[in-house]
């Protein structure tokens, strides 16, 4: 894991964003909401509204995670797994997992979908 934050690029954010990582401020584009139930939810920009979006519904391992207007699709759902006191985001769709790229701790790196496999670059800690 990295000591750095998921954030939604700031600007216009139109749909197809990119959503990386950066060094964490607390600002509105570093907060996620998550909605919905026990099953899956979507996860939720604070400043954009927008929804994390697995880039064109793709399965494959390294399609970009993109923000997108919130449409309820399945490529919008995830499932939450605690792991300790972090937790992983699966593609309700895919079954992968919200990963980065290669576990490096470089700020504006794309997040990605990749197969889970329980590394530290599928681990996320909320609540901060």
């Amino acid at each position: 894991a990295t000591s750095l934050c998921l954030v939604a690029v700031p600007g216009d954010n139109p749909d197809g964003a990119a959503v990386q990582q950066a060094p964490c401020a607390a600002t509105p584009e570093q907060r996620w909401r998550l909605d919905g139930d026990a099953a899956a939810v979507t996860v939720v920009n604070a400043a954009t509204g927008q929804c994390l979006d697995v880039s064109g519904g793709q399965s494959g391992d390294g399609v970009p995670v993109v923000l997108w207007r919130c449409e309820d699709a399945p490529h919008q759902r995830w499932r939450v797994e605690p792991a300790g006191d972090v937790l992983a985001l699966i593609s309700a769709s895919t079954g992968k997992c919200l990963d980065v790229p290669g576990a490096r701790a470089e700020a504006g790196l794309q997040m990605q979908q990749y197969g889970c496999n329980g590394t530290p670059a599928q681990r996320w800690s909320h609540g901060q």
